[in-house]
């Protein structure tokens, strides 16, 4: 029903990628936003903010033969919306 108003609501923690008749014009970040859908307005998609991580394993062999494990945390950057629109529309098929 938002967009039969004409409304459409972005999450926290997400942006949005709006198009006017295929085209990109915009990132538009969480809230409320009018998207007239009569003018050829859409939502293109949506990007994840959050923060994740990436878990590595590594197994190795000692000298001895003892069988080591390890596991390895690493945090992904921040997505920075601004930069996010040359990763999204490389990505697009089309």
């Amino acid at each position: 029903m938002g967009n039969l108003v004409c409304c459409v609501q972005v999450d926290q923690s997400q942006v949005a990628m709006k198009e006017g008749f295929g085209k990109f014009e915009k990132v538009l970040q969480p809230g409320c936003h009018c998207m007239p859908w009569f003018l050829g307005k859409r939502i293109a998609g949506h990007l994840s903010l959050r923060v994740q991580q990436l878990d590595i394993k590594c197994e190795t062999k000692t000298k001895v033969g003892l069988l080591l494990s390890k596991t390895s945390i690493i945090p992904n950057l921040h997505v920075i919306p601004c930069l996010s629109i040359t990763w999204i529309l490389s990505l697009w098929p089309g």
